[in-house]
């Protein structure tokens, strides 16, 4: 019996199991993120999955990317546009998202984790909750803004 053939297959097993316990935000997850919220949300789990492999550098190219994207789709439509109706901005907006979530979920995913990669999906209630409170927290920040303009003199 051949010992190193035997010990390159114990160590392809290993290899193989330890790759199925990585925990990856889905395919899934990046788009539903990165459509409904930013691409910003979206790049943030893709890095996440990233971080999980050692893959620092390529997690910040990847957040990059989509920082630089959002700002170069959403400023321009905000500073340069006369004011539209809201549902025109609406549907800018989610097809903007739907294209950065797109290149997010085929190309990066190809590029740095690749399309055979077998991993166990992370539950999503960390980022529900945390876009949970920031909604709360915005409506707050709100409600303050909109409290402070609506104070008048009181009659005398």
């Amino acid at each position: 019996m051949n010992t190193e053939v035997l010990g390159s297959e114990i160590d392809k097993k290993d290899w193989r199991s330890a790759y199925k316990s990585l925990r990856f935000f889905s395919r899934r997850a990046i788009l539903f993120f990165s459509i409904f919220c930013t691409p910003v949300w979206g790049a943030v789990l893709f890095s996440d999955n990233l971080l999980r492999t050692g893959r620092r550098i390529e997690g910040f190219k990847v957040v990059s990317y989509a920082v630089i994207y959002t700002a170069s789709i959403y400023l321009p439509f905000r500073l340069l546009i006369p004011p539209l109706h809201p549902a025109i901005y609406v549907g800018i907006a989610l097809g903007a998202s739907t294209l950065g979530a797109s290149v997010l979920t085929t190309y990066f995913w190809k590029k740095y984790i690749g399309e055979d990669t077998v991993y166990t999906p992370k539950p999503l209630t960390g980022p529900f909750i945390v876009i949970i409170l920031m909604l709360i927290a915005s409506s707050f920040v709100v409600l303050i803004i909109m409290s402070s303009h609506l104070v008048t003199e009181v009659p005398k």
